[in-house]
């Protein structure tokens, strides 16, 4: 196998080549980022102080090679009528790709996105089996029925609902989340593996290529 530099695997995603079958990216990751303005692009998020986590992906195997940036958007799980929002409104999309070394991640299962929620607010688990419980019941729980109970009372729902003010569909989730590691399609297809760790500065990853992806909708 050959193991690809960063400057090759950014090159051959921009010119939308087919990685060779001894092409090795399995040491790189990436995160597809939006925003309207240069500093929107300085954090592994656009909302750089409200949210605390966020989700990356593997590039072996993400088939992401040979995609314009539109079916990349697509491949994560961003359904055509976000993606025309966010071109309406001027904003536009990058992608970094960096080599994953200090900064642990995590398979995006509710487990984990639970434990990283709590780590990233500074909040303690009481033990670790009321933390167990707790991803226990929010892997049960569809995110249209957490969104709705989210609003409601907390006290009727505590044992539903992380703490109240752990937000977690403003922490990069949606409606598409299942919190099975994957990313899933607007269609209902499995999409890339998913991994979750604290949002942090661009600068603070020990190596990463950043670059803008054009998106047009057919």
């Amino acid at each position: 196998m050959m193991k690809l530099s960063l400057d090759t695997a950014a090159e051959m995603l921009k010119d939308k080549r087919m990685l060779a079958n001894d092409d090795d990216v399995s040491h790189i990751s990436f995160r597809i980022l939006r925003g309207a303005v240069d500093k929107d692009f300085e954090t592994m998020t656009d909302m750089r102080r409200d949210r605390r986590i966020i989700q990356i992906a593997p590039l072996q195997g993400a088939n992401m090679f040979g995609k314009s940036g539109y079916e990349m958007l697509l491949q994560i799980g961003y359904g055509v009528s976000d993606i025309e929002c966010y071109l309406k409104h001027g904003w536009h999309f990058r992608m970094v790709i960096f080599e994953l070394t200090r900064s642990p991640a995590k398979r995006a299962t509710w487990g984990n996105v639970m434990e990283a929620l709590y780590k990233a607010y500074s909040l303690e688990v009481e033990n670790l089996k009321d933390h167990e419980k707790l991803a226990n019941a929010m892997s049960k729980v569809s995110f249209e029925d957490f969104e709705r109970l989210r609003t409601a009372d907390w006290e009727q729902n505590l044992e539903r609902l992380p703490h109240p003010s752990v937000d977690v569909s403003g922490n990069e989730l949606h409606s598409l989340f299942k919190g099975d590691g994957y990313t899933w399609t607007a269609d209902g297809k499995q999409g890339v593996e998913e991994f979750v760790m604290q949002n942090v500065p661009l600068s603070a990853l020990d190596s990463y290529r950043l670059f803008d992806l054009q998106v047009t909708v057919p």
